[in-house]
């Protein structure tokens, strides 16, 4: 599809690429390929969580490499999806659970996100300091896609 396109383009006709924070296959290749025949736009997506002890413990792999020595303990209740959610560093890994921890935090799902992908410039939220360290998590979106 990608050579389909570029090979339509008259000489003159730049692609419109839309660009996230993380690294991608496709953002590589154009910037190779045809740096001067693109225009990059920031890439917004709008993401939902709706079951967030599932999504964190489907990326729990990821963020136990981020600081492999940690030894944190913390909890965060999603107030409008009712569940908590603790963590638990050590050495040997992270354990994800459902009870609240001493450091604890609450906020909403759009709050959760924003933390986790980073806040929408439109709509900006402060990472709560027990979090800051381990977000936000840089990604592609498109890996995530089980459509």
């Amino acid at each position: 599809m990608l050579h389909h396109a570029l090979n339509s383009l008259t000489p003159d006709e730049r692609i419109d690429l839309r660009e996230n924070d993380a690294a991608a296959a496709l953002t590589v290749i154009c910037q190779r390929i045809m740096p001067e025949r693109r225009r990059c736009f920031p890439c917004n997506p709008m993401i939902r969580i709706n079951r967030p002890r599932h999504f964190l413990e489907g990326i729990a792999p990821w963020l136990q490499k981020h600081d492999r020595d940690a030894v944190r303990q913390f909890s965060v209740h999603v107030s409008d999806a009712d569940e908590t959610v603790s963590f638990e560093f050590s050495p040997s890994g992270l354990t994800i659970g459902s009870g609240q921890l001493e450091a604890h935090v609450e906020l909403t799902r759009r709050e959760l996100t924003s933390v986790i992908f980073g806040p929408h410039a439109d709509r900006p939220v402060v990472t709560p300091e027990v979090l800051s360290w381990l977000f936000p998590f840089r990604f592609p979106l498109w890996t995530l896609d089980q459509s």
